[in-house]
């Protein structure tokens, strides 16, 4: 299972004990009795939607519910192999009672509404990233995610990405000397998704 999926898991499970704090190994504890799987609504079908569905199918304990996209079909397209519901309204997510957590896989000018409007509808909130390109909504999110007693975790998983650590230890180590400047390159598919943004 991959990096993004056990964080994805450690940080649900934490959520749903009603706290969050620093898992001591990557693989969360078996819980000592059956639990409800965790019901996940994800918005955005896009690269990223599609890649976090696959790792919530990994899961055990973790159920997609339901998969936003403004095209049907692409939503459709990523919900079906998992057994999910596609939808074409973000909001009907956001305010489905029997979900527990939202994940925003959206273009990150629209993260800070949706990620608002799951908080404040009482959702734990996944959001890849960057969360915001403002720190004043950063803030805020940070904020309501506090005021909300909920959860809101960033998707920051570079650092367990291997060739990232190579990197970060090669300028740690000075292995090939003072490093003045580093370029690097990490190929992503290009999508467009249109949402429409609460108001």
């Amino acid at each position: 299972m991959s990096a993004l999926c056990w964080r994805l898991l450690a940080a649900w499970r934490l959520a749903r004990r009603g706290g969050y704090r620093v898992a001591r190994s990557p693989m969360p504890a078996a819980p000592s009795r059956p639990v409800r799987p965790i019901r996940v609504g994800l918005l955005g079908a896009g690269a990223m939607g599609a890649e976090h569905a696959f790792c919530y199918g990994q899961m055990e304990g973790v159920r997609v519910a339901k998969v936003f996209s403004r095209s049907l079909d692409r939503a459709e397209a990523i919900a079906r192999p998992i057994g999910a519901e596609p939808v074409d309204e973000a909001l009907a997510v956001i305010a489905d009672p029997s979900l527990d957590a939202v994940d925003v896989c959206l273009p990150t000018p629209a993260h800070a509404a949706f990620v608002l409007a799951a908080l404040e509808a009482g959702k734990h909130v996944f959001c890849e990233t960057p969360l915001t390109l403002d720190q004043g909504q950063g803030a805020r999110m940070r904020q309501a995610a506090r005021d909300a007693g909920r959860l809101l975790q960033v998707g920051l998983l570079m650092r367990s990405i291997t060739a990232c650590r190579f990197v970060k230890d090669a300028a740690e180590s000075g292995e090939f000397g003072r490093l003045i400047h580093v370029t690097t390159h990490r190929p992503t598919t290009r999508t467009t998704t249109r949402i429409r943004r609460p108001s």
